[in-house]
């Protein structure tokens, strides 16, 4: 065999050429080519209007839920939303971003502009062309976007080298103040979970994300176009439900803000008052005395409000709050009151005592609540620690006494 016909051996068969997708397609979905200083780019634009009431109501809740939120303050038009659809989940340097969708304010409407990533060499261009963009906002407002959006678009510029990216540009993450606000009553904080339980709207045809990258697999390989409209629907409505969930929210934060605790859903409560407890102590105390089951219930929320009204000098509130709940959990913090404020042991004693002996029977409290096995088995071993302990002070205690009392006979 020659050296010609060896080397065949590794010879493989060229690979076949995608067929190049005209125009046409892409422009019967509503797209248009531009033309940008970094080169051509595709671009699909929609507009929602946004009448004058709706965008007063708008302007006037935004600064309570930027306050509150814990975001610094901006204007309306200084937010700029973006959303991404990339060719992979895992978000390592092998994934684009072939779809990057921004939305803003201008002009009574909520305008999106969509950038399609038509071949893989113009990435460099639609990244350079969107450092403009990204520069000119206040603040980027995204929806999980510190875990994915964030991180992945900043790996794509460095691994482009394109320079302009703004890197400490701040963020507005839609998902912390939606799962302080709705994870008790929905669970999940998905985004498509936020707009069937907040904004009370479900996508009809909504394409799964799973399926996302390989209909841009499919079109760069193939010239597929069939599935892509979906794809450009899907990255859209994301960014306009985001737009939606800061009116949602801005209102929900204004009316606290305001004091208006009556226009709030109760369900809401609880979970406004774990959020206001490190921002807002005054606010804390108001919510958490509307949420009395709550209150009673949820360990780690007793916790924090006892703790309110201690600092902020409550100590008559709190006593009477424990006193009229007979709960494990108020005895808990009887017995830290009687030990540590009081310096009386026997008192302390007791309400240890009886707090295990709920635990023993299985109760929560003398009203008859029932605690879990798992949880019954994790308080007794609690209780039976501090019992112990407050017994051994007390011994400690009367020995140091009766000596003392020996050495003061003449």
């Amino acid at each position: 065999m020659s050296l010609r016909d060896r080397l065949r051996i590794y010879e493989r068969p060229a690979p076949e050429a995608r067929p190049t997708a005209t125009e046409g397609p892409l422009h019967s979905m509503g797209g248009r080519r531009v033309e940008t200083d970094p080169g051509p780019l595709w671009r699909f634009d929609f507009s929602y209007p946004v009448d004058g009431p709706r965008e007063r109501a708008l302007r006037s809740t935004l600064p309570a839920f930027l306050e509150i939120g814990g975001f610094k303050r901006l204007e309306l038009e200084e937010m700029l939303f973006f959303d991404l659809e990339t060719t992979g989940l895992s978000g390592g340097t092998g994934t684009y971003a072939f779809l990057v969708g921004i939305g803003y304010f201008r002009e009574g409407a909520f305008r999106v502009e969509q950038y399609f990533l038509d071949e893989y060499e113009r990435e460099a261009s639609m990244l350079l062309h969107l450092s403009g963009l990204f520069r000119s906002a206040g603040a980027l407002v995204a929806y999980n976007g510190r875990s994915f959006d964030l991180p992945l678009i900043k790996s794509r510029y460095r691994l482009n080298r394109v320079r302009g990216f703004p890197v400490e540009v701040p963020i507005v993450d839609l998902l912390y103040p939606g799962r302080r606000l709705f994870r008790g009553l929905y669970g999940s904080c998905t985004l498509k979970s936020m707009e069937e339980g907040v904004l009370g709207f479900t996508r009809d045809g909504d394409i799964p994300g799973w399926e996302i990258p390989d209909v841009f697999f499919a079109y760069q390989r193939h010239g597929e176009t069939s599935r892509l409209p979906c794809v450009i629907e899907h990255n859209r409505a994301d960014i306009h439900s985001m737009f939606l969930l800061v009116e949602a929210m801005g209102r929900i934060f204004h009316a606290l803000h305001e004091k208006d605790y009556a226009s709030l859903d109760p369900r809401l409560l609880s979970g406004l008052a774990h959020h206001l407890y490190a921002t807002d102590p005054e606010r804390f105390l108001d919510v958490t005395s509307l949420i009395h089951k709550e209150l009673r219930t949820d360990r780690l929320l007793f916790k924090k409000y006892c703790t309110a009204l201690k600092r902020a000098g409550r100590v008559a509130d709190a006593l009477g709050f424990w006193l009229s709940d007979p709960s494990i959990y108020s005895f808990e913090e009887l017995a830290k009151h009687a030990e540590h404020r009081e310096h009386d042991l026997d008192t302390a004693l007791g309400h240890a005592r009886a707090g295990l002996r709920l635990v023993r029977r299985g109760l929560f409290s003398e009203n008859g609540e029932a605690l879990p096995p798992g949880r019954a088995s994790f308080h007794e071993l609690r209780f039976d620690r501090r019992v112990e302990r407050l017994e051994a002070k007390a011994a400690r205690n009367s020995v140091a006494m009766r000596d003392r009392a020996g050495r003061s006979r003449p």
